[in-house]
Parts: C-alpha cells; structure tokens; sequence
C-alpha cells in the first residue's frame, strides 16, 4: 500500500482509539490492546518510507554492493573465517565516527523547525552501519572505471589507497538508499509531520494524563524506530557523489548483543568502538561466487597480500571471490 494511502488512514485509526480509551479508561493491558492497531499502521508506514530507499534492482533477492575499508579489517574477517566462523563478520560499527558532520541530523533538524510534536529525540543515538556504493548506472559512467577500483573512493575510504575494496553480495531487502535531495527530505519531512499530526489526536486533554503518559510510551518506541532509520538515510547535497547504501539495523540488534573494540591510543584514553555483527554480513554469505576483493592501488607488494588473502580463503574454503590488484596508478 502506498505511503500516502497509509496516511491518510491513520486519523480514523487514531479517532477509534481515542474513543474506546476515553470511554473505557482500560488497565495497562486494556491500553496495550488498543493501541496494538496503531502500532501495527506504524509498522507499515515504516515500511513504506523505506520503500523509497530501496535498491532499483528487483530482478534478484540479491545484489553486489562494494565496501572500501583498511587491508586489516579484510585481513581479520578472512583469518576469522578460517579459524573462528562465528565471528568472522563485516561490522556495522556506530556512525558517532562519520565523516560528516551533520550525520543523522538533517531530519531531524527539519522536523524541529515545524509546529509538530513528532517524539524527535532530545539526546539522539548513533546507528550502527555498514555502508557499501553502488554503480551509479549513468550514461556518462566510463566503463572501464568500476565501482569497485574507483580512485575517489580509494583516497577517501580506502585508506587513500592503501585498502581494500570488497565487492560482495547482500541481501537487496537489507539495503537502503541514502538520498541527497532537499525535496526528498522536505518530502519525509511532511509525510513524517502528517503522521505525527494524525498520532496527537490520540493523545489530547480529553484522556486523563495518566492515561496519556502511558499511551505515549507506547507510540513513541514506533516513532523512535521510525525516525532512528529514516534520519540517516538523507545526508547533505555535496556528500551526493557517495552513491551509498546502507545495511541500518537488524533483527536481533539491542543493548545485550552490542559489542566493543577496544584498542591502544597515543593518550591514557582507550579507542572504543562500538559495533554490531549482523548475520546478513557473515562472511560465508558475503564471499561467494562474483565476490571480488581488490588491493588497493598504494599497498606495498601488493602481490603478496594477495598471495595471502588467497591461502586465508582456501583455508576458509570460501572458494567464490576473486583477489585482484587495483589497476589504478596511484601512490596515496
């Protein structure tokens, strides 16, 4: 259904709500009753926004992305593979370290500047990301430059060349596009204030404030999801060269299952990284046949990384990926 569609039903929802609570009162679970319909309008509605970020190509449940990273990251993931299967994965780490500035703010930023109450964080948290490019499919595109050994990628996320790109296959329901566009964010921003909009006649004076309390915790975690996605997928124009996609949240994601890299630093503070492992980036799933994992134009004998990389996925028997040297010239 689309988004619109969804929308516009949410205010009829929402008065059926309000006046089963405001005749009944309910207990906690009488509230959790009614209110399970919202929630479940919410759920759809989420969807639908992410439908606007989802990959073009519908002719696969899957599609090869690629990832710029340092030679020890691929080095770690391939040697876990071998060894240690259960954590050989591609991390999602927090987005608190981004380049940009203003990561996961925009959204938001617009939102506060309209007369809506739309539950908008006041301490919000990072995500935790994965982030790949993909082709950009244009005309003027030189065929010759592939996403996967593209210079601008490699001075700027890969280790200015001295990394590795992994051009790998992910699940395509798992990716989501990031927009670029200031009427793509104006657009959110008006769907989003036309759903928060419809959720405060729910919540007006004529429902006692315990009761609104209550039925407020309720919505807001849908709302927090909601927003928790939607803020990082539009970042600011001058960032539109990325052409990123994003792997965002999981199923089993929550406070339990965060992990932590703790490594040495030049101070008496440790580097602390949080991040998630996800299923969908396990490795026997990212390194399969059309995989191809390319050393960085600035590696130093190059061809013995990749007499390396080669041994650690015959030890993996992860047979699928290819190992190739970058063919642009550049020194970093």
């Amino acid at each position: 259904m689309r988004l619109e569609s969804l929308i516009a039903e949410l205010p009829v929802l929402v008065a059926a709500v309000a006046r089963r609570l405001s005749i009944h009162g309910l207990d906690d679970a009488g509230t959790a009753t009614a209110v399970a319909p919202l929630r479940e309008k919410i759920a759809l509605i989420r969807d639908a926004f992410l439908d606007r970020h989802r990959h073009p190509d519908t002719s696969s449940k899957h599609t090869f992305v690629t990832h710029y990273t340092r030679l020890s990251v691929v080095q770690g993931i391939l040697d876990a593979a071998g060894k240690d299967p259960c954590n050989a994965f591609l991390r999602r780490y927090s987005s608190s370290r981004f380049n940009d500035p203003t990561e996961g703010t925009l959204l938001l930023d617009a939102l506060r500047t309209c007369a809506t109450d739309c539950f908008a964080p006041d301490d919000p948290r990072p995500a935790y990301i994965a982030s790949f490019v993909a082709p950009h499919n244009r005309r003027d595109e030189d065929p010759s430059d592939p996403i996967f050994d593209n210079l601008r990628y490699w001075r700027y996320y890969g280790d200015d060349g001295a990394g590795c790109s992994l051009h790998v296959r992910v699940p395509r329901r798992r990716l989501h596009r990031v927009l670029y566009d200031e009427r793509c964010l104006m657009q959110t921003v008006a769907d989003l204030s036309s759903v928060c909009r419809a959720l405060s006649g729910v919540l007006d004076s004529s429902l006692n404030l315990p009761l609104r309390h209550g039925l407020r915790d309720r919505l807001k975690r849908p709302i927090m999801e909601l927003l928790g996605i939607l803020r990082f997928l539009h970042k600011a124009a001058p960032y539109r060269d990325e052409n990123e996609y994003r792997v965002l949240y999981g199923e089993s994601d929550d406070g339990d299952s965060i992990r932590f890299d703790v490594a040495a630093s030049d101070d008496s503070v440790p580097d602390i990284r949080p991040y998630y492992v996800d299923t969908d980036l396990a490795a026997d799933k990212l390194f399969v046949t059309g995989a191809i994992i390319t050393i960085g134009p600035s590696v130093r004998h190059s061809e013995d990384i990749r007499a390396y990389f080669e041994h650690l996925l015959r030890t993996a028997d992860l047979l699928g990926p290819v190992v190739r040297i970058s063919e642009v010239r550049y020194r970093g």
